[in-house]
């Protein structure tokens, strides 16, 4: 009697076991609600899913939450996931994941995009076009591809729309330095589609890392639409495809990354990361202006977002650049983090014409903002004196009295910012130090010419000329100054008109057509 019992105990012991342990192994999920009608299913197979940490913020109009959960295995953590939405102004949303794998550890996750109630689903592919993957001279090649597509999740009374993007699997890599600071990049393992239907019309995206990888991916969703037109849509995968270096197709909740140089540190031909000339939506800005269309205004919101939250995380009032330029690196000995003045100058226009044309208003004027940067500079001595006036360096570092070059593109931007300043606020003192560059870049005359015709690129701290210029960009800026000069109070610089001259004689006598923006500038 007492072994039938005792073998009835353990039976019923077993089961409880088994049963705890099924509950042990299978893991959780947990639903977030998206938008007014859709949402979303986290789950981890055999891993416990744990929110942690939860974060709202305003940021340039938009509202972001930001969700971080810890997995848990058999009771160790084994990785990290996080969940940004980014409500934009105009009611569509961005969605990022972002997995990220422990030491020796291996995860997987699967979310669920579930639209309420869909009748059919559609996708309209922007990857069908065979890609060729050119060579750069600077970068090498870049691997990653266009977006997945765009869904329309249609409704008995609403129609819900989704561009998703590919998914990129990477390992972060830093050098640190002896001063404290560090460079920071990504290696890119491979990209890859991880989404797709299910039976029941949700989108499916499983994400994958081991061992400190990181696996990401982005999502825009709109109740609204995206482009009135195929047309419209056609033309700007066509323009994804051809011009990559002038669009983004790697988003994250900290911005856009892309394809670098080689000459980075930490060192990998498969680097890629935050390039503040990248984060600036300047193309969807344009297409945005010139055609109203709802997605293009999507990566506008969504550029001011990532560059004001660039600048909050690393508590300066401008954007220095976080990795390291080997050449930089060797020629100044100048490492991450740096100013550079060329990057930051556009990103000032950018994001006063990008709040003016989505009628937000801007937190401080960015170009007034960057040229009292510009002053206090030339008040720390960051600049090569000349008989009457001074050049600034192109680059800043803070904490170092090291000078590097001052190249002449670099020099009529700040002009330019300068110029502009006065422009809008009278203030004497943008004029006058818009001057001293000017003198300086008159000091140096005609020594800027080259024997060809062509310009040099830049002058060093001992005032000798080296490199070649862009072919037109530096003839841009000095069409422009002169312009800005007559504007403000018609000033004459003879050695502009000269340097003109001798740029458009030269690329006459490359039989070089004229850049469209010299042409309506010379008009």
């Amino acid at each position: 009697m007492f072994r039938k019992k005792a073998i009835i105990g353990i039976f019923i012991f077993g089961v409880l076991l088994s049963a705890g342990g099924y509950w042990f192994l299978k893991g959780n999920s947990l639903l977030l609600q998206l938008g007014n009608h859709s949402k979303l299913e986290i789950s981890s197979p055999f891993t416990k899913v744990k929110e942690i940490d939860k974060t709202t913020e305003k940021i340039a109009g938009s509202k972001e939450i930001s969700r971080t959960y810890v997995l848990v295995r058999f009771g160790m953590r084994v990785g990290y996931i996080n969940i940004t939405t980014r409500q934009l102004p105009n009611g569509d949303f961005f969605l990022f994941h972002k997995l990220r794998a422990l030491e020796n550890k291996s995860i997987e996750t699967n979310s669920s995009l579930i639209v309420n109630n869909p009748q059919k689903v559609d996708l309209i592919p922007w990857n069908e076009t065979e890609v060729s993957h050119t060579h750069h001279k600077n970068f090498g090649t870049d691997p990653t591809t266009n977006p997945v597509g765009r869904y329309t999740f249609q409704t008995k009374s609403e129609e819900i729309q989704l561009v998703q993007g590919k998914t990129f699997l990477t390992t972060e890599m830093k050098k640190e330095y002896d001063t404290g600071n560090e460079s920071i990049i990504r290696e890119l393992v491979r990209e890859q589609n991880a989404s797709s239907l299910s039976k029941g019309h949700s989108l499916n995206i499983k994400l994958r890392a081991e061992d400190n990888e990181i696996s990401e991916t982005w999502s825009i969703v709109s109740e609204k639409g995206f482009f009135r037109s195929s047309v419209e849509e056609k033309e700007w995968i066509q323009t994804l495809s051809e011009k990559k270096t002038e669009t983004n197709n790697w988003y994250t909740s900290e911005g856009p990354y892309n394809k670098l140089p080689w000459s980075i540190e930490p060192y990998t031909k498969m680097g890629y990361g935050r390039n503040l000339g990248d984060m600036q939506e300047e193309t969807a800005l344009t297409l945005y202006k010139d055609k109203d269309e709802r997605f293009f205004q999507d990566l506008v919101y969504n550029s001011l977002v990532d560059l004001e939250k660039y600048r909050s995380k690393k508590h300066t009032s401008l954007w220095p650049t976080e990795y390291t330029s080997t050449w930089l690196k060797k020629a100044y000995n100048t490492t991450a983090p740096y100013y550079d003045t060329r990057h930051n100058e556009f990103i000032s226009y950018f994001l006063d014409e990008a709040y003016q044309a989505l009628d937000i208003k801007q937190p401080d004027n960015s170009i007034i903002q960057y040229a009292d940067f510009l002053i206090e500079q030339t008040e720390n001595g960051k600049i090569i004196n000349t008989e009457n006036g001074h050049l600034l360096t192109d680059y800043f570092k803070e904490g170092s009295a090291i000078k590097t070059h001052a190249s002449l593109n670099h020099e009529l931007g700040g002009i330019k910012i300068l110029l502009h300043s006065f422009l809008s606020s009278g203030n004497e003192e943008y004029l006058f130090q818009s001057q001293q560059l000017l003198k300086g870049i008159e000091d140096l005359g005609t020594d800027w010419i080259r024997e060809n015709g062509d310009l040099w690129y830049q002058v060093n701290p001992d005032l000798t000329f080296t490199g070649n210029d862009y072919e037109q960009l530096t003839l841009i800026d000095l069409l422009e100054t002169r312009e800005l000069l007559k504007e403000v109070n018609h000033f004459s610089y003879p050695i502009l008109d000269g340097l003109i001259d001798s740029k458009l004689d030269y690329l006459n006598s490359k039989n070089i057509e004229y850049h469209p923006k010299v042409k309506e500038l010379l008009e």
